[in-house]
């Protein structure tokens, strides 16, 4: 009788926190770029309270939503505008007394994020990182430096954006495609049936997926976005119509691409990490299963750029995908000659080794850390 009380008030207090969860209608966006202006814009017109935070350093370009308080979001030649609840500069103001907290940040901003977010955290929230690359769990390790870490508080992290989009104005961005699947991972993984609840209603497409590192080595985009990038950077700086997805795609470039990515699904089941692995097929190289073939490259298609190495497909994707990838593949025997060779492309094109100043489990505190302790920590 006693076990059955215990389960019963499990139970409730389950059933009570998936509710909570799935009555949010409040959160805080942290960065204001591109990504988190779309996402600020649409779930405003979704009847969500939003408040959108944004460094000081880059605000010059926010100062139109400031004054009116509103982003418009234009989709399938449909413009709708929503009024934001708060925009902000004051990081304590922005997420005190918030649930809900997401960062949609590049890979070289997590650190930062928890620079400004670790004397203000409080107990319980839900800090969900849009893409992560495993961003959430070096803001963990970073909030540990500070002492601010708490054990009350659940990470989550997807494998992309909710969209594909851009800005066409100071106050507008253009939505060009959804998601369809969007994997999530969530630490600690025992709250991710409990997150997915509050998490579905700013994605619809999020899918649960086993832990934070499960969604990471998820991400398509440093092989997808890398390996063309490097393979026609002459006509990337040499021609002003350039578009990736129009002139980048070649027969031998795509299987760059798809040996590049074999390297990630190879490493994927070495950690023991479940299907499906989204890995990257002929036909389907760069429409990014995430999005949908069809409805992601006609989208593509008229997309200018990138013209420069110095685009985030490259310094984002680079040391914060590759490198994470290569420096685990080390770690456990699998060989990545092609993943090594990217980096090291990538990294000298642009001045860097970014095998070493990247996104790495050295940089991430777990060298020494053996994986097998890694997974459980992750999974408990």
């Amino acid at each position: 009788m006693r076990n059955g009380h215990l389960l019963y008030f499990w139970f409730s207090g389950f059933l009570k926190g998936v509710v909570l969860m799935d009555k949010l209608r409040e959160l805080t966006i942290v960065g204001a770029g591109n990504g988190g202006k779309a996402l600020a814009g649409d779930l405003a017109n979704k009847g969500w309270d939003v408040n959108l935070f944004e460094v000081p350093e880059f605000i010059g370009g926010l100062k139109e939503i400031m004054e009116k308080k509103e982003i418009t979001v234009s989709e399938n030649g449909v413009e709708t505008t929503g009024k934001l609840k708060s925009v902000t500069t004051d990081i304590a103001a922005a997420v005190k007394g918030q649930k809900l907290i997401v960062v949609v940040m590049p890979g070289f901003g997590h650190k930062r994020a928890a620079e400004l977010i670790a004397p203000h955290v409080e107990d319980g929230q839900i800090y969900l990182f849009m893409p992560g690359g495993f961003g959430s769990f070096e803001f963990m390790q970073e909030l540990k430096k500070k002492g601010a870490w708490r054990d009350s508080l659940i990470l989550a992290e997807t494998a992309t954006l909710p969209y594909g989009t851009f800005a066409i104005g100071p106050t507008k961005v253009m939505i060009s495609v959804r998601t369809v699947c969007n994997p999530l991972g969530v630490y600690p993984a025992s709250r991710t049936d409990e997150v997915f609840e509050a998490v579905k209603g700013v994605d619809p497409a999020v899918e649960k997926r086993e832990n934070l590192l499960d969604v990471a080595m998820c991400n398509l985009n440093p092989t997808g976005h890398v390996v063309p990038c490097l393979m026609s950077v002459s006509q990337m700086e040499g021609r002003e119509d350039y578009c990736m997805y129009r002139h980048a795609f070649t027969p031998s470039v795509k299987k760059l691409i798809l040996s590049a990515d074999a390297e990630r699904v190879a490493l994927r089941e070495k950690l023991g990490l479940p299907a499906p692995h989204h890995n990257l097929t002929p036909g389907y190289e760069m429409a990014l299963p995430y999005f949908g073939e069809p409805t992601y490259l006609a989208a593509r298609m008229n997309n200018k750029g990138p013209n420069s190495v110095s685009h985030r497909y490259v310094t984002e994707d680079a040391p914060y995908g590759l490198a994470l990838y290569a420096s685990i593949a080390h770690k456990v025997g699998v060989d990545c000659p092609i993943t090594d060779a990217l980096l090291k492309l990538a990294g000298a094109l642009n001045d860097s080794n970014y095998t070493t100043s990247g996104r790495t489990l050295e940089s991430l505190g777990l060298a020494d850390t053996d994986l097998d302790e890694l997974m459980e920590t992750l999974n408990k």
